[in-house]
Formats: C-alpha cells, sequence, structure tokens
C-alpha cells in the first residue's frame, strides 16, 4: 500500500519554483485542475486559519469542498481533506494508493523523456487537484505554499477569488529583500478580471497589491478594522461584530483573528457577488466549528500548555502580543526549535519579555538549527536561562515537570517539530 510518504523515494529534491514541471506532470494527469474551481489564498502569516475558516463555510453550505494545505504537521495525510456539511476527512488511504501510483509512473516516464522530475511539493499539490476532482468538488480552497507567482499551486486557471492575508518579511533570499518585492510575488495569484480579497495591513502592501490588481483589472476589497468591534476575546476564542455581522464567534485563539475573520467574511460577500450561495447560517458556523491544530492551540488550561508554530518576526509578535493580552504580567517557560535559515533572533527579541526561561531542540528537519546553538544566541541576547535539551522527549519531560509545578509552558517555532512534541506530550500526560 502506498502512502503519502512514498511521494519522497521518485520526487525531485529541493525547493523549485516556476511552473512549467508541475504544468507537465497535471497534462499528463488529465488536468484535473480544470474541473475544479479555486479560492486561492497567499501571504506570510495566517494562510492556515483562513483556508480552514472558508472551507468550512463553504462545505456548511452544501458544497463539496477541498482543501490543500501545508505543510503537515501531525500526519501527512492532513494536508488534503474533502468535506461537505461541515464535516472534514483527510485522503482516504485507498484513494492515495491509486493517486501515488499514478504520480508514480507519471514521474517515471516525464525522467524518461528527459524533464525535470516533480519536486514533492509538486507532487502533493497534483495529488491533491487529482483527488478532488475524484471526490467531485464544486470548489476547492487553496493555500500557496511560497510566494506566489512561482509557486506550484499557482498553475490553475480558474480561480474564482484570490486572498491575501498577512504579509511580512519572509524567505527573502527567494522572494526578496523588501516587503514590496515579496507582496509583488504574493499578489501573484490574482488572476486577471477576478476579484481579490486584501487583509488591512501596511500601505508598501497595500499599494504594491493595489497596483497589480489594477495591471489585472481585478477589482480588489481592502478589510475594515475599524468597522469591527471585539465583544470577547480569551484564550477560548473571540466573539466581534463586522458591519452587518453581529456577534460572530470563533473558537481560535489569539488576538490576531479578528483581522483573519474580517478577510472571510469579506471574501464570503465577494463569493456570493459571484453566485455562490451561502447562507448566514453557514458562515456563523462554518467559523465556530473551524479548528486549526498547532495554531495557539491550547493542550491545557490550568496550568496552560500552548502550542503553536511561530517560526517568524511576524508570527512571534502575534504570539507574544496574545500573551500580552490573555496574561497581563505573566510569563512563561518557551520550549522554543526553529530552523537556520528564519530570522530567529527577532523571534527571541519579542519573545523574551514574556519569558521565565527558555528550552531549545532541534527540529527534525536537515535545515534545523542545533538546540545549543538556539541556547546559547538566547542567553546572550535577553540574559534568560536557555537549556538545550537533547531530544523531543527530554523538552516533553521538562514541560511536564514545570506544569505539573504550576508554571505556564508555550510550544513554539518551527512547525516540523509540533506533531511530535504533542504526541510525547500526551505520553506524558500522566505527569500532571
Amino acid at each position: 500500500m502506498e502512502s503519502l510518504k512514498s511521494l519522497e523515494q521518485f520526487a525531485g529534491k529541493g525547493i523549485v519554483l516556476g511552473l512549467d514541471t508541475m504544468k507537465e506532470l497535471l497534462k499528463r494527469l488529465g488536468n484535473p485542475q480544470d474541473k475544479l474551481c479555486f479560492i486561492q489564498v497567499a501571504g506570510t502569516n495566517g494562510k492556515g486559519s483562513v483556508t480552514t475558516f472558508l472551507s468550512r463555510i463553504l462545505a456548511q453550505a452544501g458544497y463539496m469542498t477541498g482543501r490543500y494545505t501545508s505543510p503537515a504537521v501531525f500526519f501527512p495525510e492532513e494536508i488534503i481533506q474533502v468535506g461537505r456539511e461541515g464535516a472534514f476527512a483527510p485522503i482516504d488511504p485507498v484513494e492515495i494508493d491509486a493517486g501515488v501510483k499514478i504520480l508514480r509512473q507519471v514521474s517515471a516516464s516525464m525522467a524518461a523523456d528527459g524533464l525535470a522530475v516533480p519536486t514533492q511539493f509538486e507532487l502533493e499539490t497534483a495529488l491533491a487537484f487529482w483527488y478532488f476532482a475524484r471526490k467531485g468538488c464544486k470548489i476547492a480552497v487553496l493555500e500557496t505554499g511560497m510566494g506566489g507567482d512561482l509557486d506550484a499551486t499557482n498553475v490553475v486557471t480558474t480561480t474564482i477569488c484570490s486572498v491575501l492575508v498577512s504579509i511580512s518579511e519572509d524567505h527573502k533570499k527567494i522572494l526578496g529583500d523588501t516587503v514590496e518585492e515579496i507582496a509583488a510575488h504574493k499578489a501573484g495569484i490574482i488572476k486577471p478580471g477576478k476579484p481579490a480579497v486584501l487583509m488591512a495591513q501596511t500601505c508598501q502592501v497595500q499599494d504594491t497589491v493595489k497596483s497589480v490588481c489594477q495591471g489585472q483589472n481585478s477589482p480588489l476589497v481592502i478589510t475594515r478594522p475599524d468597522h469591527a468591534r471585539i465583544l470577547e476575546c480569551t484564550i477560548a476564542g473571540m466573539t466581534l461584530d463586522y458591519e452587518d455581522w453581529k456577534q460572530v464567534r470563533i473558537q481560535l485563539a489569539g488576538t490576531f483573528q479578528r483581522d483573519n475573520v474580517l478577510t472571510v467574511l469579506d471574501t464570503v460577500t465577494v463569493l456570493r457577488q459571484a453566485g455562490y450561495s451561502i447562507p448566514d447560517e453557514a458562515v456563523y458556523e462554518g467559523l465556530v466549528q473551524a479548528c486549526w491544530p498547532g495554531r495557539m492551540e491550547v493542550l491545557q488550561r490550568e496550568p496552560l500548555i500552548l502550542l503553536d508554530g511561530a517560526h517568524n518576526p511576524d508570527a512571534a509578535e502575534k504570539l507574544a502580543a496574545s500573551l500580552e493580552n490573555y496574561f497581563t504580567n505573566k510569563q512563561f517557560l518557551y520550549i522554543m526549535g526553529v530552523l537556520a535559515d528564519k530570522e530567529y533572533a527577532k523571534v527571541i527579541d519579542r519573545l523574551a519579555p514574556t519569558a521565565a526561561a527558555f528550552v531549545t531542540l532541534t527540529p527534525a528537519n536537515s535545515r534545523g538549527l542545533s538546540a545549543q546553538a538556539l541556547a546559547e544566541t538566547i542567553t546572550a541576547r535577553t540574559g534568560k536561562p536557555a537549556q538545550a535539551a537533547a531530544s523531543i522527549e527530554e523538552a516533553v519531560r521538562i514541560a511536564c515537570r514545570h506544569s505539573a509545578g504550576g508554571e505556564d509552558v508555550v510550544v513554539c517555532g518551527s512547525l516540523s517539530f509540533l506533531g511530535a512534541f504533542k504526541r510525547e506530550w500526551k505520553e506524558c500526560n500522566a505527569y500532571f
């Protein structure tokens, strides 16, 4: 039986930007993406939450909906899901077996013809399109991998609406040194004549996206945070009003979720204008049902154990601001692992004021920064104690001991270790 991990065996290596290989791969699969309509979501932070909200709403409205996100955090199959009337399920193992076998053959045929071998991300994206078409999805919500214009997901041409969330400096070696350059890449998902929704943010980003929309003759909607009113905001979720929407409730933590919700509500309006039937009830129910594991995920309330994939400065700012809002003057034990090519020094600086101490670990990733190097950087920059754990198991045991003693713990950094940490934490529950 094939699995998603089987794709590693015949995938090309590294990160390859560009659409030629993806187009050839999909052509040999019969172009399944052309049978679907898409909502594309790009940005630096917030893509996963917005993708989850929108897919839940569309499924609740009765549409067979596909959802494609990356990277996987807890199990490989979570990146490809299909739902209807609120219930989502990962790709079926039997379908994985069939799809991977086809992709193996197609990849081999491309290599035999002297063409580039598709990367793992390209293969996963093609598998998602193939599966969504097989399941009869009417619409798919598609999270962009890296950037936008040259990302493998941007091969689609049947986009209904493009959605751009928070954009900040990340992947600078690939996307550019300035936020304007990065925004231009991400705005590359905007299709000629098709509407776009932009989360309100810096003038540099907004001006860049406006310019792209003008060039594409695409209507642009920018959210209006000044029209929103937060009624309740706790670690258990948020309730807000936004223009004609009243008492909108979500169960995801994070003060930053306000901006994600506003983006989703404006996207719903655009989809309705495009002819999609989305009752108010589907919006309210879809939002309150949405869950996004690994992002401000509360594993335990008292003492707090929180899991969050804050791996860049913007995400760290959002995490720290949320903690400061929820817990006045409280300090936390941070369990942290990062990738060496991220701006982790800026992440450390933003988290330090809310930190009592740090425990560091090395993510199981070829780009992972060693726990010892991270601990030394933390101590040098902040003066806070930082202990390097030899393994995730040791980091979890440390977290268990501190939590048992009444201390609050925040686990953050690279998404690549959060799944392993959560599994080990469940094993360690007997300590509490």
